[in-house]
């Protein structure tokens, strides 16, 4: 058996889609040896971990953990989107650790949503009680919350949410309610594994709301929102311009 296997703390992993939606690799921080579960664009992962923990990976994020997981502590390090239904034992807390910030569960459900390039970090709580922390800030939050750290001002928002939509993702369905056209085109581009590019600032700022399926074409979406946020998708051998129509 490979040794980079064997840092890996996982039972089981599927793969949503055709091609390799997760792989391992083990490293050294500060003495401590990792493993890593990446999903790549355009894949959706799952993994359940040694502790019986359940998570869903979104396309484009990394799920890394000690070599020592469930030994002594219950930490992993988030960079992207996840789904965490999370074994309970009251004897190790479970923290996921996701752009400075810590989300601390003994078992519970709860999204969490820490893109590198989106400048907000997102938690949904669906069930049990979570406790947020950062910039020496605390918050526990209830089922059906949504909580919103930004790290420049170090400010928190919440409020409370139809749970179902923030979950509907590792089905392949988004919903997106008055969101930017900037921040629904990143998503597009993960899952679609297409790059885009803006005409202008302005037109990123035009919104959104509907319902996304990852089944359908990538003609299919960019035509829908076409219609409804007038504008025109032009392609070429690079990427997709988005050009607004006046």
């Amino acid at each position: 058996m490979s040794p980079l296997v064997n840092y890996a703390a996982v039972a089981l992993i599927s793969m949503l889609s055709t091609g390799l939606a997760a792989y391992f690799f083990a490293g050294r921080s500060v003495g401590e040896q990792y493993a890593s579960v990446s999903c790549p664009n355009g894949q959706i992962t799952n993994i359940t971990l040694f502790d019986g923990t359940n998570i869903w990976l979104n396309a484009g994020s990394t799920l890394k953990y000690k070599k020592t997981f469930n030994e002594e502590e219950r930490d992993v390090f988030l960079e992207g989107e996840a789904l965490f239904e999370v074994a309970k034992n009251s004897d190790k807390q479970f923290v996921v650790h996701a752009s400075g910030t810590e989300i601390k569960v003994h078992g519970t459900v709860f999204d969490v949503k820490a893109f590198g390039d989106i400048p907000n970090i997102e938690t949904v709580l669906i069930e049990g009680k979570v406790e947020f922390v950062s910039a020496g800030k605390s918050v526990f939050m209830n089922p059906g919350e949504k909580l919103i750290f930004n790290p420049e001002t170090e400010q928190i928002s919440s409020s409370k949410v139809n749970t179902t939509e923030y979950t509907a993702w590792k089905g392949g369905k988004i919903y997106f309610n008055n969101e930017s056209l900037g921040n629904l085109i990143v998503q597009l581009e993960r899952w679609y594994e297409v790059d885009f590019r803006f005409e202008s600032d302005e037109v990123k700022k035009l919104r959104f709301s509907g319902v996304i399926n990852k089944d359908k074409s990538l003609d299919y979406t960019l035509n829908i929102i076409q219609s409804i946020n007038k504008v025109e998708f032009v392609k070429n051998k690079e990427n997709v311009l988005i050009k607004q129509i006046k």
